[in-house]
C-alpha cells in the first residue's frame, strides 16, 4: 500500500513537473525569453497558466487572482523604485501596497514618461480592478461574479499580462515575488 502510495505521489510529481514546463514553454513564445531573467514572474504566470489548466475547479481562481495581484504588488514596488517622488529617491522599502500604489500613482501624474500612464490608458478600470483583486485576496468577496470560472481566469490572466508587459521593461528591484 504504501509503494503503492509512494509510486502515485513520483507520478504526480513528474506530471506537474512537467506541466510547469509546458507552462514555461507556453509564456516564454507569449513574452519572450527575457522573462526568464525574472524568475520571481516567471513563477507567479506559472501557477497562473497552471491554474488555467484547471479551468473546471474553482480553487484555481483563487490561485490566478493571488498570482495576478502578487504581479502588480511588484510592478508598483519596481515602478516606485524606478520612478520615485522627489523626496523619496530611496524608494518606499518595506511600504504598504496602497502606499506604494499613490506613490506610483503621484509620480504618474508629475511625470509625462511613467509607464503607469500608458497602463492606465490601455485598461482604464485597472485601479477598480486591482481592488476587487485585493478584496477577493483578502477574503472579503469570493467571486467576480461573472458566472463562470474560465471567464474569472481569463480576467485574472488579461491583467497579469499587463502586469508583466510592464515589468519585463524594469530592472528587478527584489526578490520579493
Amino acid at each position: 500500500m504504501a509503494e503503492q502510495g509512494s509510486r502515485i505521489r513520483s507520478s504526480h510529481g513528474k506530471s506537474m513537473e512537467r506541466a510547469r514546463a509546458q507552462a514555461e514553454t507556453e509564456l516564454i513564445k507569449e513574452f519572450g525569453p527575457g522573462v526568464r531573467r525574472d524568475p520571481g514572474v516567471l513563477g507567479k504566470l506559472k501557477d497562473l497558466q497552471l491554474a488555467a489548466y484547471e479551468p473546471g475547479r474553482e480553487k484555481s481562481v483563487g490561485v490566478a487572482m493571488a498570482a495576478s495581484f502578487a504581479l502588480f504588488e511588484e510592478l508598483f514596488f519596481r515602478l516606485a523604485v524606478a520612478y520615485p517622488m522627489p523626496q523619496d529617491q530611496a524608494g518606499p522599502l518595506g511600504a504598504s501596497f496602497r502606499t506604494v500604489l499613490a506613490v506610483c500613482l503621484l509620480s504618474a501624474a508629475r511625470r509625462g514618461d511613467h509607464p503607469l500612464r500608458a497602463t492606465v490608458a490601455d485598461r482604464p478600470s485597472l485601479l477598480a480592478d486591482l481592488n476587487t483583486l485585493r478584496q477577493i485576496r483578502n477574503g472579503q468577496q469570493h467571486r467576480l461574479g461573472s458566472g463562470s470560472v474560465a471567464d474569472d481566469l481569463q480576467w485574472c490572466r488579461d491583467l497579469a499580462a499587463l502586469a508583466t508587459r510592464q515589468l519585463l521593461t524594469l530592472p528587478p528591484a527584489t526578490d520579493r515575488i
